[in-house]
């Protein structure tokens, strides 16, 4: 075989190759708007969350129903996608978000079937049981990842503010340590967050899982540096 007639095989099946993979890209991205669940559930098996999220979006797009939203913000947390992250998670959070009235109905749908996954383990309740914390926690590392830090912390504040809800500690607080953004006032705020949950949680008289709290308090005061960090240590290793 010459040289030119070399070239040309290998020119026709590189083009015939490329052609192929168009037409399948094509095929591929047809399929998917088509049937976005088969796609999202196929990106699901492949662990691509960021892909998932992108299917369950349309999916949502095309129905926007709170538990679609929810969906598509599942996704996207795990993909740590944080602009798709702000948007799904502001529909629930933000005070003009279109999902807000849904929002506890969605969150006990979650912790419920997160316990019934955990099937008694104490460290799997800690993170499949406290969805209200999980969706705040995501969106305060979202904001604060976009550099939306005037937008996170009035809403932070807000969260502080309420009476402490003690099987649903709040633990965003600490996305703004972890982004070194702490000042004097959410710091001063959330130590008087977690003095009144302190003030709340009765050990031996306390209805339901144990472990959200002392947890919650082994953290908060840990960080805060007072000496009762130890002694919710002791209290949670023994829970576990």
């Amino acid at each position: 075989m010459t040289k030119s007639l070399q070239q040309v095989v290998i020119k026709t099946g590189a083009w015939t190759l490329f052609f192929a993979f168009t037409a399948f890209g094509y095929g591929l991205a047809l399929f998917g708007l088509v049937f976005p669940k088969v796609m999202a559930d196929f990106a699901q098996s492949l662990g691509s969350a960021n892909m998932a999220g992108m299917y369950y979006e349309r999916i949502y797009n095309a129905n926007k129903t709170s538990e679609n939203a929810y969906i598509a913000l599942e996704q996207y947390i795990i993909a740590e996608n944080h602009k798709k992250v702000v948007q799904f998670a502001g529909e629930f959070l933000s005070p003009d978000g279109i999902h807000q009235g849904d929002y506890i109905r969605i969150i006990k749908a979650a912790n419920k079937a997160g316990y019934e996954a955990a099937a008694g383990n104490k460290l799997n309740m800690l993170k499949w049981g406290n969805e209200d914390s999980r969706i705040k926690s995501a969106y305060m590392v979202a904001l604060l990842a976009g550099g939306e830090f005037e937008v996170a912390k009035p809403r932070l504040l807000d969260w502080l503010k309420p009476g402490p809800d003690l099987l649903q500690p709040n633990y965003a607080f600490f996305a703004f340590v972890w982004a070194d953004r702490v000042d004097e006032e959410i710091r001063g705020l959330f130590a008087e967050y977690v003095d009144a949950f302190e003030g709340a949680f009765d050990f031996d008289t306390f209805e339901g899982e144990p472990i959200f709290a002392v947890d919650f308090l082994r953290m908060a005061y840990t960080y805060l540096e007072d000496s009762k960090a130890s002694h919710y240590a002791e209290l949670f290793y023994e829970l576990i």
